[in-house]
């Protein structure tokens, strides 16, 4: 919050997207909880057609930024 209070000078911040391998519902809900906070699980395949992805969805979020790397969609 620190970060985005400091580059993001005057603007609110208006929700936390909760990532990565330590991405749960329970880090989420708590996050929102204390933070007071709209906050929600990071999703990154989301648009992915598919329902068969392994693991939690969470943890293709490097992946998939890494994929769009040299995308002019980035």
């Amino acid at each position: 919050m620190r970060y985005f209070h400091v580059t993001f000078r005057g603007q609110s911040l208006e929700r936390v997207i909760v990532g990565g391998g330590e991405g749960t519902d329970q880090l989420t809900e708590a996050f929102a909880s204390h933070l007071n906070i709209k906050a929600e699980l990071g999703a990154p395949l989301r648009s992915h057609v598919s329902g068969a992805v392994a693991g939690r969805a969470t943890q293709w979020d490097v992946a998939a930024g890494l994929a769009l790397r040299d995308c002019e969609l980035v």
